[in-house]
């Protein structure tokens, strides 16, 4: 979901949002994540393969006249796969990407970044959390509870913070349009954790040691 009302002009917001978005990316290279990208030449397959697939996945959507931008997420998929911080650098390169090309706005490509991609990464971290925290011990758990029900939860998370951010930058009042979009999550977030859970699913199969927060000694 990104947000790509019209603005008329760069306002303190938008400068303050950019400041923020080049501290976060300052952070997430201040920990170290380009040493460790180096030193695994199969990391860095993953991660460029990261890149390539929310970039195309984030190209097919449907934009509403109000504002709002829909597309599927894929990052809890991501997350599972690059863990936190590649994660969230892969996002970041693959919606700046989609600037570059006209698709997404580049004043707003802060608070973009910020509803697709660290959103979703900090609510995937959250259930990953809540399942090592329950211990399940059958690898399942792994796959419903960060797959399927994360996926579900960072769209439609980050859908109604993105309707919310575009009807208070906008200068339309919240109408029926708004309230109808809503209606909708149920719709959307079935499709997107299913997407995100046979990827998950796949992976594990064939390639389990892709999967950076998955540990088969956990599970019987």
């Amino acid at each position: 979901m990104e947000c790509l009302v019209e603005l008329e002009g760069i306002n303190s917001w938008v400068i303050a949002s950019w400041l923020v978005l080049i501290l976060f990316v300052a952070g997430i290279l201040k920990a170290g994540v380009f040493t460790h990208l180096v030193r695994h030449s199969e990391l860095q397959h993953r991660f460029l393969a990261s890149i390539v697939f929310l970039s195309l996945l984030w190209h097919i959507r449907y934009q509403i006249d109000f504002g709002p931008a829909f597309h599927f997420l894929g990052m809890a998929f991501v997350t599972l796969t690059l863990r936190g911080s590649l994660a969230l650098l892969a996002g970041t390169i693959a919606l700046s990407i989609l600037a570059l090309l006209g698709k997404s706005s580049w004043l707003l490509l802060p608070l973009n970044i910020a509803l697709t991609v660290l959103i979703p990464v900090m609510i995937t971290f959250l259930c990953i959390q809540l399942e090592r925290r329950a211990n399940f011990r059958n690898f399942f758990a792994y796959i419903f509870i960060n797959a399927f029900f994360g996926a579900a939860l960072t769209i439609s998370t980050s859908i109604l913070l993105g309707v919310a951010s575009c009807w208070l930058i906008g200068e339309e009042s919240w109408s029926s349009d708004h309230s109808l979009l809503l209606t909708y999550l149920p719709l959307i977030m079935m499709p997107e954790g299913v997407i995100n859970g046979m990827l998950v699913t796949g992976v594990m199969v064939y390639f389990p040691h892709w999967l950076g927060t998955f540990d088969p000694t956990r599970y019987r």
